[in-house]
């Protein structure tokens, strides 16, 4: 049977993984859904957000060095506390991507019409064009399928010349947002966010933990790492680094514009802070690096996904048309084109739910309350694998009490987020607006597996036993 290929550095894997959290994406439009819940604290929150993920991700990175699998959390979680947490975990890996995916089809179109518009080459109003706009993105999911299947030596190449652009385009913006004022006056006040209510904290840290999501996706590709440590390494990186470009896009955007403003234009805040700051060329310049930021975001979504499925699918727990591998490009090629065809489906079925900032809120605050629990299980895995670990006081806290209060915390966060979203709707619509609504699609996404495990339950993953061998 054809072999995975062992040619990803550790550049590679960062700029896989930085791209999965797409900055550009996530600075162009989820600042918007932020500045909503949590106004001027943005700074603050991100700061707080991104606690949890260090200290979980400092311990997988010691067990990805011990024990590598592209399966990652799915099997640390199914060796190490239960298969059918570990299997909780990659459902909800695949679930949440194929929704992201899904959206971003829309946003990839729109963006590139944004972008035809402001080099003039196409009307305005062709912008809007749903149908137009999602063709285009099905166009595009289409070349970056080829360059997945065709090799991932390949397509994180092509990776790391998006990721590279990318910053570079979203610095310089938020640069000149920086220098050119006329928004919020800066205040130290922003980096505290206890300054607002409690309910604010939690749906604005959840969001955020969200926007996270992906630093660990080069754990994935950790089978095919020239070496086993750059896959833990290039996670950890991802995060520090992307922690200080989202830091200074937001002080740069609350310099240039007010919260009101960032809220009221939303999906669209990168090219209007642009416009703003170097009028028509600037929001060419923005459209173009959002529509280079999400293209990067779905092929590393295609990349992870694909992966993950792989692994289920060498475990038994999904078909075996997941587990084929491209006999000349070493690839999981037909697990990459269901991800994709899945994600086309699903895209065309949400035009129903409303325009598409509202699609971007509703399935960010959706899928950030299962990611908080697939992070907690990564959290309590590594736990589990290191409990009989007796090395110094800095061992202890990197796998054991570091992860396991990120883990309590991400918990706590997301059954409060759910309470209250569905405490405070009058009932449930089929509008993306909707905070039951939102609620009933993060159930699916955490237990819409359920009838495949149960179907699925003879087989070996899920009848084995957890580990009890020491750590090494």
């Amino acid at each position: 049977m054809p072999e995975l290929r062992r040619v990803v550095g550790i550049a590679d894997g960062i700029g896989l993984s930085i791209s999965s959290m797409a900055p550009t994406f996530t600075i162009g439009v989820g600042l918007g859904v932020t500045a909503a819940i949590v106004g001027p604290a943005m700074p603050g929150i991100w700061i707080l957000a991104i606690l949890p993920m260090l200290g979980i991700a400092a311990g997988l990175a010691r067990l990805n060095a011990r024990d590598a699998n592209l399966g990652s959390v799915y099997h640390w979680a199914g060796v190490h506390l239960s298969p059918w947490l570990g299997f909780v975990s990659a459902w909800i890996t695949v679930s949440g991507s194929i929704l992201l995916l899904s959206y971003t089809i829309r946003v990839t179109g729109d963006s590139t019409l944004q972008t035809l518009a402001s080099a003039g080459v196409v009307p305005d109003q062709l912008v809007a064009n749903v149908p137009v706009s999602t063709v285009i993105g099905v166009l595009w999911l289409a070349l970056l399928c080829f360059f997945a299947v065709r090799g991932v030596d390949l397509a994180a190449r092509f990776q790391t010349v998006l990721i590279i652009v990318d910053v570079i385009a979203v610095v310089g913006i938020c640069g000149l947002a920086l220098l050119h004022g006329g928004g919020e006056t800066f205040s130290l006040s922003w980096f505290n966010p206890f300054a607002i209510s409690v309910g604010a904290i939690v749906h604005g840290v959840v969001i955020t933990i969200y926007l996270y999501w992906g630093w660990d996706n080069s754990l994935r590709l950790n089978e095919e790492s020239r070496r086993t440590s750059s896959a833990g390494r290039a996670a950890i990186w991802s995060l520090a680094l992307i922690l200080v470009v989202f830091l200074f896009a937001q002080i740069g955007f609350q310099r240039a514009t007010t919260i009101p403003e960032l809220v009221q234009h939303g999906a669209t805040g990168l090219t209007f802070v642009a416009g703003r700051v170097a009028g028509r060329p600037g929001e060419f310049v923005a459209a173009l690096a959002l529509l280079i930021s999400v293209l990067a975001i779905a092929q590393a979504i295609l990349l992870a996904t694909s992966r993950q499925t792989l692994g289920m699918s060498r475990d038994q727990v999904l078909g075996m048309v997941w587990g084929r591998i491209h006999p000349r490009w070493g690839t999981p090629a037909v697990g990459t084109l269901l991800v994709g065809g899945i994600a086309t489906v699903i895209c065309v079925l949400s035009a129903a739910l409303g325009n598409l900032s509202q699609i971007i809120t509703a399935f960010v605050t959706a899928i950030g309350m299962p990611v908080c629990l697939y992070y907690a299980i990564a959290g309590l895995a590594v736990v589990a694998a290191f409990r009989r670990e007796r090395g110094s006081l800095t061992d202890q806290l990197v796998v054991r009490w570091l992860p396991l209060l990120s883990a309590i915390v991400l918990f706590a966060m997301a059954v409060y987020l759910f309470v209250y979203n569905w405490i405070t709707a009058d009932g449930f619509a089929f509008t993306a607006t909707n905070t039951r609504f939102q609620d009933v699609v993060a159930l699916v996404v955490l237990a819409g597996g359920i009838p495949i495990a149960l179907a699925r339950r003879r087989v070996a993953y899920f009848r084995r036993t957890p580990a009890l061998e020491d750590a090494a």
